[in-house]
């Protein structure tokens, strides 16, 4: 309890990269950037039972730093072909299931997404400052509430929090720098709360709440600080609520 244990590394090195878990358990490790700054378009799933990957063809369009999540199939949205490259507003479904998508009314790379409980899946943010929240819900695009805090290189969680199917946006970067903003998109009332922000500022990291958030915890994980050269974190954190409302506090 309480360590971390390595996985079988990727067959695909990459970087930027979008992760989604199934509903089998299998994790799928699709797109991102070499080490060059070029897009990759190799689709890999992980096996939660033996450990193994497997190769799982191509996207469409080779691309990282996009948005992606799950409604029934998985979602890649905007995105970038170089990692300084202008963003796209191509939506696919990975692996490519049938399902043809409308491009985003906004393009953006370097941005946030998830899905909520009905099946609506929201692409949030995006780089530099963008807080522009877009839903896909039954293959249309419409706005939705803008993010407080306007920012890129965010990370995103969804689950049960608070009660409702929300969406959780923590950290980033925009005009002002790295920031600590913990915001929460509740898919009720279709708006969002300023939540405690994060101890430590981080861009690009990860986060999660397990169980789907229901026990109303979520961890914030790794990323850097921002700084010139940048500092790699291993710092996680982790918010637990104490309230239907989602206050709560940090360790």
């Amino acid at each position: 309890a309480n360590t971390w244990t390595r996985g079988t590394d990727m067959m695909t090195a990459r970087t930027a990269a979008c992760v989604s878990i199934q509903g089998d358990g299998s994790l799928l490790a699709f797109g991102g950037f070499d080490a060059s700054g070029n897009a990759i378009a190799a689709i890999e799933q992980h096996n939660a039972f033996n450990g193994t990957w497997t190769a799982m063809g191509d996207m469409q369009t080779p691309r990282g730093a996009m948005a992606c999540g799950g409604i029934g199939q998985v979602v890649a949205a905007g995105g970038s072909t170089t990692v300084n490259g202008p963003p796209l507003t191509t939506v696919e479904s990975v692996p490519m299931m049938g399902g043809t998508y409308p491009p985003m009314p906004t393009a953006r790379a370097w941005a946030g997404g998830g899905s909520i409980n009905n099946g609506v899946f929201l692409a949030i943010g995006g780089a530099p400052s963008l807080n522009v929240v877009e839903a896909l819900d039954n293959f249309s695009w419409v706005s939705a509430a803008p993010m407080p805090t306007g920012r890129g290189h965010l990370a995103v969680a969804s689950g049960n929090f608070m009660g409702n199917s929300v969406l959780l946006a923590l950290g980033g970067r925009n005009g002002s720098g790295v920031v600590a903003a913990f915001e929460a998109y509740d898919s009720q009332s279709h708006s969002w709360t300023q939540l405690t922000p994060m101890p430590t500022p981080r861009e690009g990291g990860a986060a999660a709440a397990p169980g789907n958030g229901q026990g109303g915890q979520v961890f914030a994980i790794g990323g850097d600080d921002g700084a010139t050269p940048p500092h790699v974190l291993d710092i996680v954190e982790t918010y637990t609520a104490t309230s239907g409302t989602g206050a709560g506090s940090w360790q």
